[in-house]
C-alpha cells in the first residue's frame, strides 16, 4: 500500500510542533498538508495514508491548542515579567 508523501509530511510536522517550543507554525502546516493528502487520496481514489493524514493533523490542532491554553493562561504573567525587565521600559 503507497501512502501519499503529504500524508507522512503532515504527521511529520504534527510529531515536529510538540517538539520545538511554539509550534504554532507547524501545527497550521500540519493541518494544511493533512488536508490537501486527504484531498489527493479522495481524487486518485488511494486508502493507503489517510489514517497517517489524519494523525498529523490532529496532533497539529492538539499542539496548537496548547500552545494557545498556555498563552491564554500564563500569557499576562508573562507581560508582567517582560515589564519589569529594565530594558523594556
Amino acid at each position: 500500500m503507497k501512502r501519499t508523501k503529504l500524508a507522512v509530511v503532515a504527521l511529520l510536522l504534527g510529531i515536529s510542533s510538540f517538539i520545538n517550543l511554539f509550534g504554532l507554525e507547524k501545527g497550521i502546516m500540519a493541518i494544511i498538508a493533512g488536508v490537501l493528502a486527504i484531498r489527493e487520496l479522495a481524487e486518485t481514489r488511494q486508502t493507503g495514508g489517510k489514517v497517517v493524514a489524519w494523525i498529523g493533523m490532529v496532533l497539529g490542532a492538539l499542539s496548537m491548542a496548547t500552545i494557545i491554553f498556555m498563552l491564554l493562561w500564563k500569557g499576562p504573567q508573562l507581560l508582567e515579567y517582560f515589564k519589569r525587565l529594565p530594558r523594556f521600559r
